[in-house]
């Protein structure tokens, strides 16, 4: 079964709403909270070459790790998976 990795922080309104998102979906997700400007961030924005946080990773069984965006980009793919 497909996981949900959001990469953001506590304090990121676009991450909690993106949390209860994937909550009221009821999809498993898993949150790594940093603070906004740490270098884990940076590293993650560089790595995934998304600018902005939060940043939603989709990872199936075999840990293969698919970007799939930030909260906009989130609700687009679960709203084309519903249909």
């Amino acid at each position: 079964m497909n996981k949900f990795i959001i990469i953001g922080s506590l304090d990121c309104p676009w991450c909690v709403k993106a949390q209860e998102l994937l909550s009221a979906f009821e999809r498993e997700y898993e949150f790594k909270a940093h603070a906004y400007d740490s270098s884990l961030i940076k590293e993650a924005k560089k790595t995934y070459d998304h600018p902005t946080i939060p940043i939603v990773v989709m990872e199936d069984d075999q840990k293969n790790q698919f970007l799939i965006g930030g909260y906009t980009d989130l609700e687009r793919f679960i709203s084309n998976e519903e249909n």
